[in-house]
């Protein structure tokens, strides 16, 4: 198994294609429209005003509660603070946001309302930095069941996608329960569904749901359409329906075959399968062919084809950045990150990239030192 150290280019790819692009619930009308729930007055008057994400939710909401005027400025303020730096978009603003979050739940004080408050922005936060405590911050902020709906939803959505990683049979539950309770028909829901239907190994109903989501799109939701039809193609090569995933694949790349990340996800998805690498080879090979000189694209496939011990793939695009230019410090560095997790014990192909990579750039001594210590492990 994969390090998260060395894998995390790929592993972070993949968690941003397929479930971030095709299922976003990070619009949140509640903090990045301006509107509050906050009990002042202006607020209050302001939500009367707002259109319901979910007009036919079955919960009744609760009326919100203060434990103080200067509490409630606060968390005004922490509202306040999230929309300027969430806008700014940079991991390192984040940590501070939580900061402020956590100060008020230090508070014994506070109301339950303002707890689930901090609760949802200090969730929010962390999932922007893709920490595991967002599951703690947004399980607190749904239990309190003290949010108005569309926040009350929204968390329990976004706790949801946190959980399909570690807990998908816990995130199905949950999703279950949020659409018996919004009663939404949003074809987002369904592709987060599929997704967790899929990381359980139901694929047949994950292809149901997915299918479903595609079909619901408008013209205005191309790019959750697109990162719905990458998802359904994965399940497809997941459930060993190769024809199914070669007809779609094709479609997609006639369609629109310049989405190359994408598509090098897919080349990966061959390889996981485990069952026809020469599918993958020849996908990468369609792919490389409609993204003329882009280096990123070949770095990336290049690591995928170490993933999946294709050495001689591998080593030639490495050599072609090279040959380029193209292969700096760090792009050495990931591809003998990738080789450190890939081979393990003798191997005379993990030996081979070495020697190749090595010979990318022969006088980088701390480069020669780390490929020492692989070909000493993978020396047959």
């Amino acid at each position: 198994m994969s390090k998260p150290t060395h894998g995390h280019c790929l592993s972070a790819a993949v968690s941003a294609l397929l479930l971030l692009v095709i299922a976003d619930v990070s619009a949140r009308p509640g903090m990045d429209q301006g509107r509050s729930s906050s009990v002042s007055v202006s607020a209050s008057a302001s939500a009367e005003n707002k259109q319901p994400i979910y007009p036919d939710a079955t919960r009744k909401a609760p009326a919100p509660s203060a434990s103080s005027p200067r509490m409630t400025a606060k968390v005004q303020a922490l509202r306040d603070e999230f929309k300027r730096q969430d806008a700014l978009g940079r991991a390192d603003v984040y940590p501070q946001l939580r900061a402020s979050a956590d100060a008020i739940l230090a508070d014994r004080s506070i109301s339950a309302y303002e707890r689930a408050v901090a609760n949802m922005v200090g969730g929010f936060a962390a999932d922007r930095v893709d920490d595991p405590v967002v599951i703690d911050y947004l399980t607190r902020a749904v239990e309190a069941d003290a949010l108005d709906n569309d926040d009350h939803f929204q968390s329990m959505l976004m706790l949801a996608q946190a959980l399909s990683k570690t807990d998908p049979a816990k995130a199905l539950a949950l999703l279950e329960r949020f659409e018996s309770q919004t009663r939404t028909h949003d074809p987002t829901v369904w592709l987060i569904k599929g997704n967790v239907l899929n990381a359980m190994g139901r694929y047949r109903q994950s292809i149901v749901a997915i299918q479903q989501a595609i079909a619901r799109f408008g013209a205005a939701d191309g790019d959750k359409k697109r990162g719905g039809e990458l998802l359904l193609a994965s399940v497809y090569i997941s459930a060993g329906q190769m024809g199914e995933a070669d007809t779609l694949i094709d479609a997609m790349l006639a369609e629109r075959g310049s989405d190359s990340e994408g598509m090098a996800l897919l080349v990966m998805a061959y390889l996981s399968n485990g069952k026809d690498p020469a599918k993958a080879v020849a996908l990468g090979d369609k792919v490389l062919a409609k993204n003329p000189g882009n280096a990123p694209l070949r770095l990336t496939l290049a690591q995928i084809y170490v993933r999946g011990r294709l050495v001689d793939q591998a080593i030639a695009l490495m050599d072609e950045l090279n040959a380029a230019g193209r292969l700096d410090d760090g792009g050495r560095q990931a591809l003998l990150g990738m080789a450190s997790d890939a081979f393990e014990g003798p191997s005379a192909p993990a030996a081979k990239f070495a020697d190749a990579l090595l010979a990318t750039n022969p006088g980088d001594a701390a480069l020669k030192a780390r490929i020492t210590e692989l070909r000493k492990a993978s020396r047959p």
